[in-house]
This record gives structure tokens, sequence and C-alpha cells, in this order.
């Protein structure tokens, strides 16, 4: 068969690259069909999300247009089919189970972070030692407060939620270290999958999918930083107006559990989430797609460069 081939006008690149490009061109609008079956049996609203849906089949595209030139790359060595079949799936193990497997622990020997079961011994260490101390604390901060060092004596007769905007603090900030040992952890974790992804191109893929989703982990802690950042505005603004009551409550009403004398419920902090749109989230993408676009290119010239003869048979 092969000298059949090899007495043709025709070079063995060619020829190759033909057989692979057949088949790009039958897979590629299958897989497109069943990523537009797939979205449309989920209920998507393609009108809303199409650029994103876009950015999906390009990237759907570009994967598979790496994994033709791996395929491309294998045969251009003139392997038999059993070689050929056992090299690609070693390649995918590689790349989709070791690749990932390696980086992760990796990331945990690099990055330790503390255990669930410290992070929660930790707290209610901390718990136990604030209950112990509740009165000196308040006393503490009463003496920090020159509009609450002259009530001093009331720190034994504070109300619970009252004591709480002073406990609450005082707790954060005791358990302030082993809380950045774990941001760090998560963040250097971070740099490394985003690192392991661009050398799995099944975890990149998987990666820059789950954005142009909104399922990322960067978007979870994006979003934990804006909870985060609201609380301390809440407590920036609800903690003075609680504490003033120390020194100069206002009476209370005949028959009534309450004062009754709130009525700033508009000037109370709202909740501003911020969300990064639909270009945000096609740019940070964008590396992910010409990474994959790139290694197909450069496995592709690297197949054509080892075709310059035919194979010998024996």
């Amino acid at each position: 068969m092969l000298r059949l081939i090899a007495a043709q006008r025709i070079g063995p690149r060619i020829w190759l690259s033909a057989r692979i490009a057949a088949i790009g061109l039958w897979m590629a609008p299958l897989v497109l069909a069943s990523l537009i079956l797939a979205l449309c049996w989920a209920g998507v609203d393609a009108r809303a999300a199409w650029p994103e849906l876009a950015a999906a089949a390009a990237l759907s595209l570009a994967y598979l247009g790496l994994w033709l030139a791996l395929a491309f790359l294998v045969l251009a060595a003139w392997p038999s089919a059993a070689g050929a079949v056992g090299s690609l799936v070693a390649l995918w193990a590689a790349l989709a189970i070791g690749v990932p497997l390696a980086a992760d622990a990796y990331a945990r020997t690099r990055y330790p972070m503390p255990s669930a079961t410290a992070l929660v011994d930790a707290q209610r260490r901390g718990n136990d030692a604030i209950a112990a101390q509740r009165d000196a604390i308040a006393a503490a901060a009463f003496a920090r407060r020159s509009d609450l060092i002259g009530a001093s004596d009331r720190v034994g007769s504070l109300d619970y939620a009252t004591r709480m905007t002073f406990l609450a603090p005082e707790l954060e900030r005791r358990l302030s270290r082993l809380e950045a040992q774990r941001q760090a952890a998560r963040d250097g974790r971070a740099q490394a999958s985003a690192f392991a992804a661009y050398l799995s191109p099944p975890l990149g893929l998987q990666s820059a999918l789950a954005q142009l989703a909104g399922t990322d982990a960067q978007r979870h802690r994006r979003f934990e930083t804006q909870v985060r950042d609201y609380q301390q505005r809440l407590r920036d603004w609800f903690y003075p107006r609680i504490q003033r009551q120390i020194a100069a409550p206002t009476p209370r009403p005949a028959q009534s559990r309450g004062r009754q004398n709130f009525g700033e419920y508009d000037a109370i902090p709202a909740w501003a989430g911020r969300e990064p749109g639909s270009e945000a989230r096609l740019r940070a993408v964008l590396p992910a797609l010409l990474w994959l676009a790139l290694l197909a290119a450069a496995l592709s010239f690297w197949a054509l460069r080892r075709l310059r003869h035919w194979p010998m048979e024996d």
C-alpha cells in the first residue's frame, strides 16, 4: 500500500496532512453540534449570551485542533496502529491526569493551608478566651474612647448586641494571623493552578469554560471580598451609633421594650456588588484560546518537519 502511495506524485506531508484535515473537517461540525445541543438542552438563552457561546465554540475548536496536531505529530513518526493509539493514550493520561495531580501535589507542599480542624479549634479557643475576658476587652475599648471613658461603670451591664461590637473585632484580630496564612495558601494554590492550566490543555479548557460561565474560583473569591468589604461598611456605620447609646442612651417610651429612635433607614449602606461584564470574561479566556492555537500550530509545524521522507518498508 505504501509503495502504491509513494509512487504517486505526492509527498508524505501533503498525504498525511490531508488525512488529518479530513478528520478535522468531520469532527469540528460534530463538536459544535454537540455543544449547541447541550446548551439548548440546558435552556441557555443564546441571544443574551452569544459572545460567551462564540468564545466557547472557539475554545472547543482550538482544543480539537490541539489534539489533531498531537495525532499529526505522533503519526509523523509512522508508528504502527497499536503504537499510535498507545502513544496518544499515554499523552492524554499525562496531560489530563498526570499534570493536574503533580500540580496539586506541588501546591499542597509549597503552600500548606491550615486544616479545617485547626481553624475550628482556633476559633473555639478564641471564643472561649474572649468570653472569659469580655469585660476586660470592653473596659480597654472604653479607656481608648474619650466619649466612653466616663461610662466605664456600665461595662458589666452592656447588652449582648452592644458588647459584640467590641468583642467581634477583637476575635477577628486574634485570628488574623491564621486567616492571613489561609489566604496566602489560597493565593499560592490559585497561581499554581493557573500555571498548570497552561501545561494541561484539558485543565486549561475547563478553567476557560468556567470563566465564561461565571463558575470559576476567581469569581467566587471576588464575591467573598466584596461581601467582606460590605460587612466592614455596615460595621463602620452601625457600631458608632450602637456605642453612642452607652454614654447617652435615648429614653425608652413608656410600655416599650425598645427606644424606637432609629429613622436612618435610607442611610444604611446598600449592597453594590460588582460583576465583570461580557467583555471582561472574553478578555479573561483570550490567553487560553491563543495558547491552544499556538500549541496546535507549533505541533503541526514540528510534524511537518518530521515528514520529509516516506517510511521504509521491511
